[in-house]
C-alpha cells in the first residue's frame, strides 16, 4: 500500500508490512481511509485453495502499521469506510460462527461459500471490532459502495443444488416495514446480485 502526493505524483509512503505471507500468495484487494486520516486495508493470504482474510491498519502520515487481524473465515473483497466506521463485503465459509453477531452458518452446513456484508468499527487502537453481519447468499460478494445512509453490494450467486434446471432461492433479512418478498433473490448458476441494505445490516430489495 502506498501514498501519493498527487500534486507531484511522488510516494509520500510506501509499505507491505502485515501483506505478506510465507506459505503462499497474498492478495491486498482494497483500501479505504478514516476520518481521522488512517489507512484501512482489506486482504487475502492464499495457501493451496484456501483463503485466510485480513484487515490491517496504517497512519495516514507515516504509514507505520498500527494493528492486524486475520479472519479465518472470511475473504474480504471491498471495503468502504464512513467516518470511523467500516463496510466489508466478500465471501463467508464457517458453521455457527458467533463473533460477528448472532451464529452464522455459510452454505451447505458450513462446507460452501456464502456472500456476506459486515460492519466494522475500525477507531481503536486494537483492531476492529465487529458490529454486524449478513449472509446474502451461496456465492461471493464483490463490491460494496456507500451512498448518504445506504449500502449497495455486487457479487455473484451459485446453485447448491448440483442440477443445472433447479433455481435457488436466498432471502435477506428486511428492514423494519419492508415486505419480506422484496428481499429475496433467485439463482441459478453463476448469477450476479444487486441489493440495498441500510447501515444497521437491513434489506431495502434485493
Amino acid at each position: 500500500v502506498a501514498k501519493v502526493d498527487m500534486s507531484t505524483g511522488k510516494a509520500a509512503w510506501a509499505t507491505n508490512t502485515a501483506l505478506q505471507s510465507d506459505a503462499g500468495r497474498f492478495y491486498a484487494r482494497d483500501v479505504a481511509t478514516t476520518a481521522s486520516g488512517h489507512v484501512i486495508v482489506t486482504g487475502d493470504a492464499r495457501t493451496e485453495r484456501s483463503y485466510t482474510g485480513m484487515m490491517a491498519k496504517y497512519d495516514g502520515t507515516t504509514g507505520a502499521d498500527l494493528w492486524v487481524e486475520i479472519f479465518d473465515e472470511l475473504s474480504m473483497k471491498s471495503i468502504e469506510i464512513v467516518d470511523e466506521i467500516a463496510y466489508v463485503s466478500g465471501t463467508f465459509k464457517g458453521a455457527a460462527v458467533t463473533k460477528y453477531g448472532g451464529s452464522l452458518t455459510s452454505c451447505e452446513s458450513g462446507k460452501g461459500n456464502s456472500a456476506f456484508a459486515a460492519s466494522f468499527d475500525v477507531s481503536g487502537a486494537a483492531g476492529p471490532v465487529a458490529k454486524w453481519m449478513k449472509l446474502i447468499g451461496c456465492g461471493k460478494g464483490v463490491v460494496v459502495k456507500v451512498l448518504g445512509d445506504f449500502l449497495y453490494l455486487g457479487g455473484e450467486l451459485e446453485d447448491v443444488s448440483g442440477v443445472a434446471s433447479d433455481v435457488s432461492l436466498f432471502t435477506l433479512t428486511p428492514a423494519t416495514g419492508v415486505v419480506a418478498a422484496t428481499c429475496i433473490l433467485t439463482s441459478g448458476d453463476m448469477e450476479g446480485y444487486l441489493a440495498k441494505l441500510n447501515k444497521n445490516g437491513g434489506c431495502l430489495w434485493a
